[in-house]
């Protein structure tokens, strides 16, 4: 991985690109990435504000000991601990006491605030700790809240875990403090990785409802919604009855079928799964 790392830095279009990145290095197989991809793309963790800058004065960034610290000791009446990750990604872990954004992708959050109660009850007048798998997506949000939100819908202060859940779990604090409930969802083929040798379940299977940290896919046609399905359901369960109602269909007319939302692609539907993560 250093070798591979020197080559990136040694290269001219990419010396200034890199500098100061925080790389986070993890032991894995060949089976995680399969193959390499490299993209040019706007944003990278869309957010649909392509000219929204990162300003480093708009957030405190605390290392996971002052994290840790700060999180305990927080009023909780005068602040919020918000996880600015996917719905499904919050239901395998979070830390205890967060609001989870029931969003699918990314560039939802914006919406999601705008949603009647959610900037009193989150943001306005508030401190603010947000938290994300390595510290990108937080620092989107950090910008966005203290520079583009209306002045009197602002929080007070925003404060973020620096280098994310990843930092935290490998500092080991998890271990004696227990805050971080459940595992950290990661975007390759391990699908989730341990915060802290204890391992609470905060997700349930949505085919039975027994506790279960495995993940799967709804097996629903052309749908993508990413589930919980413990080992005795398989990769047999479907997001809703709708998913399966048009998945039959199209058993019997393949031709003609046109894939329609279901009723799970809503942010009530992410909210009722995700009070079984936080319960």
């Amino acid at each position: 991985m250093n070798a591979f790392l020197s080559f990136l830095e040694r290269e001219p279009d990419l010396e200034q690109a890199l500098y100061g990145v925080d790389y986070k290095l993890e032991p894995g197989c060949a089976h995680c990435f399969e193959t390499l991809s490299v993209r040019v793309v706007d944003e990278l963790c869309p957010f649909g504000e392509v000219n929204l800058g990162v300003d480093g004065e708009c957030v405190q960034s605390l290392t996971p000991e002052e994290w840790a610290a700060e999180v305990r000791s927080r009023d909780t009446t005068k602040s919020s601990l918000l996880d600015v990750r996917n719905f499904y990604e919050s239901r395998l872990g979070h830390f205890f006491g967060s609001t989870c954004a029931p969003i699918r992708r990314f560039s939802q959050f914006k919406e999601w605030l705008a949603r009647d109660g959610v900037l009193e009850r989150e943001i306005k007048d508030k401190d603010l700790y947000i938290f994300c798998t390595g510290g990108v997506r937080c620092e989107k949000v950090a910008t966005y809240l203290t520079t583009r939100l209306p002045e009197g819908s602002r929080p007070r202060t925003v404060r973020k875990l620096a280098g994310g859940i990843v930092a935290y779990a490998k500092s080991g604090i998890n271990e004696r403090d227990g805050l971080f409930k459940g595992s950290n969802y990661v975007f390759d083929a391990r699908g989730s990785t341990p915060v802290g040798q204890d391992l609470p379940s905060t997700s349930w299977c949505d085919g039975c409802g027994d506790a279960s940290g495995r993940i799967s896919k709804c097996v629903g046609k052309s749908c993508h919604v990413i589930l919980i399905a413990c080992e005795r359901c398989g990769d047999t369960v479907y997001c809703c009855t709708s998913c399966r109602d048009q998945t039959e269909r199209a058993r019997l007319d393949e031709d003609n079928f046109r894939r329609r939302a279901c009723e799970c692609d809503s942010f009530e539907s992410r909210e009722r799964r995700l009070r079984h993560a936080q319960r």
